[in-house]
């Protein structure tokens, strides 16, 4: 059996949540239209991040080629 301050703590959480979940439906029933548009520079803006990023991993991989070497021959090395 719970003792009463476990309990009174899971009714104020019961409580909290369902707060919560009434927020929620209620900005979800008034919400209004956005009428926006993606600009047409948003495309080459996305593909200019992933290249960035994929260029950055191999920059850092290069950078750190030797360690990461010697890292993956200790794991997988042969053990005396």
């Amino acid at each position: 059996m719970q003792s009463e301050g476990a309990q009174r703590q899971m009714k104020n959480s019961c409580s909290l949540s369902g707060l919560v979940t009434l927020a929620l439906l209620v900005l979800l029933i008034f919400a209004r239209p956005a009428y926006g548009y993606i600009d047409p520079g948003t495309g080459s803006f996305v593909i200019q991040v992933l290249l960035g990023t994929a260029l950055g991993c191999l920059l850092a991989v290069k950078m750190f080629w030797r360690q990461l070497k010697g890292f993956v021959k200790r794991l997988f090395g042969r053990k005396p």
